[in-house]
């Protein structure tokens, strides 16, 4: 089944690069048919979207978009995974909404994947006058925040990470498999992708994370 989501980010930074991480990683499940909609909803941040009425507000505005399901991408800077997911779970889930509606939060940022890779990038892009000390394999790339700041010190004087250039081009020197074994946050991302490919099932609600909070009597 094709599927075309709106999606709903933190930054405006984000819209390239998570657009084409999933159309990425769906083609490594082999989901050739996805066309994320142009224009992604930004400004949204776990805290916000925890305020009462928040994350209802924004997931309604996105079911109104044209597109014919809403995909919520965050980072999660601190807190932990799970219980966000329940709570947001039994939330979405009271929405009773009319399009599949999915959680993915990136542990503890998007760019953290970046580290998990970073001899690639490093290969990829030797300009960038990088530093290695301190890294190798078991860098443990979800146990902390300041991914973008930690780029940006392994880094040559007078470079920084930037989101605009750089998070798309990054992307595109990701090991997945080698994200696959070491990220939780990276397999729940598949796991939400196949979801959103799957057929609903009659009576189930249209969200994911599906919990035993939010699967009705």
């Amino acid at each position: 089944m094709a599927r075309n989501p709106v999606l709903i980010l933190e930054g405006d930074g984000d819209a390239a690069a998570v657009a084409e991480l999933v159309r990425t990683v769906a083609g490594r499940l082999e989901r050739w048919d996805v066309a994320v909609r142009p224009h992604p909803i930004t400004g949204c941040t776990v805290p916000k979207l925890d305020q009462p009425g928040q994350l209802e507000r924004f997931v309604t505005h996105a079911l109104n978009r044209d597109g014919d399901s809403v995909l919520i991408l965050l980072d999660l800077d601190d807190g932990c995974a799970r219980d966000v997911a329940l709570r947001w779970g039994r939330r979405l889930a009271a929405m009773r909404p009319r399009k599949k509606v999915g959680l993915g939060l990136f542990v503890r940022e998007f760019e953290g994947w970046f580290i998990g890779c970073f001899d690639r990038i490093v290969a990829a892009y030797p300009d960038y006058g990088w530093s290695r000390d301190g890294w190798d394999e078991t860098f443990d790339f979800e146990a902390k925040r300041g991914a973008k700041e930690w780029l940006s010190r392994q880094m040559k004087s007078g470079k920084s990470y930037k989101e605009t250039r750089d998070q798309v081009r990054f992307l595109r020197h990701l090991d997945f498999d080698r994200l696959r074994d070491k990220s939780r946050s990276y397999r729940h991302f598949e796991t939400l992708l196949e979801w959103l490919f799957a057929d609903e099932r009659p009576g189930q609600p249209l969200v994911q994370p599906l919990t035993v909070e939010t699967v009705p009597a």
